[in-house]
């Protein structure tokens, strides 16, 4: 089938530019011809370059059915941010494309031959690749242009990469770690907090450094609940991890002396450096290629990413698809803005659950609480089935004190997916705050019906994998495993994210 050939071959379809940005990684999608009976109107443009609705469109279903393989499907509800997502990443690949042109990156026709061989080889056999290129409407010259462009793009952010350098300063200082303790005041509330905090921590420094316990005082006075109880112990810490100006001084502070009063966003801290870790001796040797290598692509991320930022600032972008433009206006503030073209897209396309609702966030992010239940309760009504359009709702009756509306929303949210879990679990937080604990027992009993029914499906499928396992074979690694379970975090349609397993740690200074 043409989807599963879609998927094993995604690769080669959706991304022909990989950006790395610290720990993102962001999918550049390749433009591919039009498809045959549809319009070829643009939905933006790069520089008077038209990225056609035809291109968008099959970017948009190929990273559906990826998402959908991964992740699991895009609730309508997200829909929106979702095709902004996938512009955005045809946007930076044209500018990216362009940038390339105008300085003259070219490509030899080794590599060119290579790249295609690389692609073809992908495929069992030619028959299977000919079949894939029939149904994607792609000839043997439009794969050649494309992976052309793939590596016109790929030379072009090498390029901009290899602007980063890192010295052996840089390497030593990255590796240079202290060991402290600190004791946290923090400033109470009123206009004479800041004097307090600040006389009682020269108070604690004269103390200790007449010779008081430094672990007594901390545990007596410290105000950081993650390390009071250990004698403000902090461990190890490299640059970068704490606040500047506490950062500052734990480095310049001789072992065992007290430092002065500290000011952070935390209050007033003490700190004693209990010991150093030092850019020197056979543990330094052994550790500076790979810490070398470490700050080398973070500095390409920062450039790639820095470099990309102002080539987008300076490209003249025009989205021309209203509820698109209207979004990216939505993420940068400009309500008023994204308002007028929500209204602009409901005119070109006809009542739009889905943009009835964005545009009721529209209003609800301005201010205008009614006019957000005005279209919100549109939108609910024509998409009477989706849930989060319910929840939706709930939340801005909530937000108007109408409390009995809230209620039936969200009871109606439920009824409407018995399965969803971060849907229940959010429900759950809902009637809480509503002070409807016999709700919330309700929700939470259905999040825990549903982590049950998961947890079964493990085990059986986890016993079926062993009783079908042959004796000679070692077991698969997919033993266990649900073939339901999508790869990732994911979060409810409402942005809830997962529960944490825990409690998080404490926040450092």
């Amino acid at each position: 089938m043409v989807f599963s050939s879609m998927r094993k071959h995604m690769k080669w379809i959706i991304v022909f530019v990989a950006l790395t940005f610290a720990v993102t990684l962001v999918y550049v999608g390749a433009q591919l011809p039009s498809s045959n009976g549809r319009a070829a109107t643009s939905v933006a443009t790069v520089n008077g370059t038209p990225i056609s609705q035809n291109e968008f469109l099959d970017n948009l279903q190929q990273a559906l059915v990826y998402q959908e393989n991964v992740y699991g499907p895009v609730r309508p509800t997200q829909m929106t941010a979702f095709k902004s997502q996938i512009l955005d990443q045809m946007i930076t690949s044209l500018v990216v494309i362009q940038a390339a042109q105008r300085n003259h990156i070219r490509v030899s026709g080794a590599e060119l031959d290579k790249a295609y061989q690389d692609f073809a080889k992908s495929f069992s056999d030619p028959a299977q690749l000919q079949q894939f290129l029939a149904t994607r409407n792609l000839t043997k010259s439009r794969v050649r242009d494309l992976l052309k462009q793939k590596l016109m793009a790929e030379k072009m952010l090498e390029q901009v990469k290899g602007q980063a350098k890192v010295s052996d300063a840089e390497v030593a200082r990255a590796y240079e770690q202290v060991q402290a303790r600190h004791i946290l005041i923090a400033i109470p509330k009123g206009p004479d907090g800041d004097k307090t905090a600040k006389a009682e921590a020269e108070k604690l420094v004269q103390q200790l450094r007449s010779g008081a316990d430094f672990a007594a005082l901390a545990k007596q006075y410290s105000a950081d609940p993650g390390t009071k109880d250990k004698g403000g112990e902090l461990g190890y810490f490299g640059r970068g991890q704490m606040d500047p100006a506490f950062e500052k001084v734990a480095f310049s502070l001789p072992v065992k002396a007290i430092s002065d009063p500290v000011k952070t966003r935390f209050g007033y801290h003490i700190i004693q450096v209990e010991a150093r870790k030092e850019a020197k001796g056979p543990e330094f040797d052994k550790a500076k290629a790979q810490l070398r290598q470490q700050l080398l692509q973070t500095k390409q991320n920062e450039i790639l990413q820095n470099w990309l930022q102002e080539e987008e600032r300076k490209a003249k972008i025009s989205i021309e698809d209203p509820q698109l433009a209207a979004f990216r206006d939505f993420a940068q503030g400009k309500y008023d803005q994204a308002i007028q073209l929500y209204q602009q897209a409901l005119k070109d396309r006809g009542q739009d659950a889905y943009v009835l609702s964005d545009l009721a966030q529209a209003y609800q992010r301005k201010g205008d609480i009614a006019q957000a239940i005005k279209y919100m309760q549109e939108a609910a009504k024509l998409a009477d089935g989706d849930p989060i359009l319910q929840l939706s709702l709930g939340d801005l009756y909530q937000a108007q004190k109408q409390d009995a509306k809230a209620v039936a929303a969200y009871e109606k949210a439920s009824q409407l997916d018995a399965r969803d879990f971060y849907l229940h679990l959010t429900l759950a937080t809902r009637f809480q705050a509503l002070k409807r604990p016999d709700l919330a027992q309700k929700e939470q009993d259905r999040v825990a019906a549903i982590q049950k029914e998961y947890q079964d499906q493990l085990a059986q499928q986890e016993k079926a994998a062993q009783q079908n396992a042959a004796p000679q074979n070692p077991p698969s690694q997919n033993a266990g495993r649900s073939t339901g379970q999508k790869a990732g975090a994911q979060t409810s349609g409402s942005g809830q994210p997962a529960p944490a397993s825990s409690q998080p740690a404490p926040s450092r200074p």
